[in-house]
């Protein structure tokens, strides 16, 4: 036997360890790593199956789109085609393009693809699986972690698209005096300078005017001048007028709908309007509509008492009669119709005590056509008033959200000045009245 102090000695130096708390502290703190370590762990891999999530999300939508053009492209050439290529096209789409994203296998996708008269559906719905990094490292630490090594990652995009749908044009435009101001500060500066070589002694002075100054007046009196219509000078000069500008951008949506795939399925028509709506070319084919567009003055009034020169309210509710009810597009008879307004969105008319009238319109005229499932497009010709003869560029901030209510959706209504301005709005109209965009469903 040991001992007796030997034995004592060596349960001295024992017993510290029990009460020793550092070695308790060390495992708390390892443990408490680790989970850290696994909360960190899932943290990076659920961002990362998020953004794989959404990189797939988008991958099926473009599959969706795919299809849908894939669709309607084989449809114009052949009524009777086969959809499944279309499906087969969309498949493919998907595939490459989800190919790329890390750490997810190769997704099970299907691609249907469907037609209701001209309107097109796809429905692209996938299944794949994320594999996670850091958690499937941890395994080894914590056996719990093998039952995340994987997310299921899934969904579905449906999409519609119209296509080969008849669709009827109308633009209404403005060709008050309002609208005869120079197309350009060059234009206007020329403009200023030639109405005060050549003054209107009459009645009224327009000498010096830059704005809203064309008007068409009896040449009776002291207003036998050389040029009394300021108009008929403009033209003589050779000044480019915004009413030329405009004139010219409507040709154009006639050629860009004469040159379309299918031209029979558009119908174009020119109205302009002052204190009354002229049908300068009523709604036919837009192949013939250039040369009558060119040949036709159409600005400005020739008829106006002294302040009737705009009623931009009036004038709508009365086009209003030659725009019939909006149909599906199946159809000429059930055409799509769209109405393009240009105009400043200014009135200018005698009132009741024989005062001059100068304000904004009232938009709820344009409810009408909107409630006949007609789809209108404003573009707001801003102008620019060097002398503002008649205080409008301080009304000019309360018509624009007035004609943005006249427009069918925010995103319908644009407004320009510059002749390269007003060029870019009437494409970007004629665009979207031409090829409706794909709508996600879901």
């Amino acid at each position: 036997m040991a001992p007796r102090n030997s034995w004592w000695s060596a349960l001295a130096r024992t017993l510290p360890l029990g009460t020793d708390r550092r070695g308790a502290m060390a495992v708390t703190i390892a443990i408490v790593m680790v989970a850290l370590l696994g909360i960190l762990a899932l943290a990076i891999d659920t961002s990362q199956a998020i953004s794989a999530h959404t990189r797939l999300g988008l991958a099926a939508d473009t599959a969706a789109l795919t299809a849908l053009r894939s669709a309607a492209a084989a449809y114009a050439k052949d009524t009777q085609t086969d959809l499944h290529l279309a499906e087969a096209a969309g498949v493919q789409r998907f595939r490459a393009q989800a190919s790329g994203i890390s750490n997810v296998s190769m997704p099970a996708v299907t691609v249907q693809v469907s037609r209701n008269g001209l309107q097109f559906s796809a429905v692209v719905t996938y299944a794949a699986t994320y594999t996670t990094q850091i958690a499937s490292a941890l395994h080894g630490i914590n056996a719990a972690y093998g039952d995340i090594a994987t997310l299921p990652l899934g969904g579905t995009t449906s999409a519609q698209e119209t296509t080969g749908a008849y669709v009827d044009i109308y633009v209404l435009m403005d060709v008050s005096n309002s609208m005869a101001i120079g197309a350009t500060d060059d234009a206007r500066d020329v403009l200023k300078q030639k109405t005060s070589e050549y003054p209107m002694t009459g009645a009224w002075d327009w000498r010096n005017c830059a704005f809203a100054c064309h008007m068409v007046q009896p040449l009776t009196g002291g207003l036998k001048q050389q040029y009394g219509d300021y108009y008929a000078m403009a033209k003589h000069f050779n000044i480019t007028l915004r009413i030329d500008v405009l004139k010219n951008a409507v040709t154009y949506v006639a050629s860009i709908l004469t040159a379309a795939q299918h031209p029979e399925k558009f119908r174009f028509g020119l109205y302009t309007f002052e204190t009354d709506v002229h049908d300068v070319y009523p709604l036919g084919a837009p192949s013939s509509a250039a040369p009558v567009i060119a040949a036709t003055e159409v600005t400005p009034i020739a008829d106006w008492g002294p302040w009737n020169q705009t009623n931009v309210a009036q004038s709508i509710a009365k086009f209003g009669g030659f725009v019939g009810r909006a149909g599906d597009g199946s159809s000429p008879e059930n055409a799509r119709k769209y109405v393009f307004l240009l105009t400043d969105g200014m009135e200018d008319f005698t009132g009741g005590g024989g005062q001059r009238v100068t304000a904004p319109f009232d938009p709820k005229v344009c409810q009408a056509l909107k409630d006949r499932g007609v789809v209108i497009l404003v573009l707001q010709t801003t102008n620019d008033d060097p002398s503002d003869q008649i205080g409008e560029n301080a009304m000019l901030a309360q018509v624009r959200p007035l004609l943005q209510q006249c427009a069918s959706g925010p995103d319908l209504f644009t407004s320009a000045s510059t002749p390269a301005e007003i060029n870019t709005a009437i494409r970007t109209m004629v665009n979207f009245a031409v090829s409706t965009p794909a709508q996600f469903t879901r």
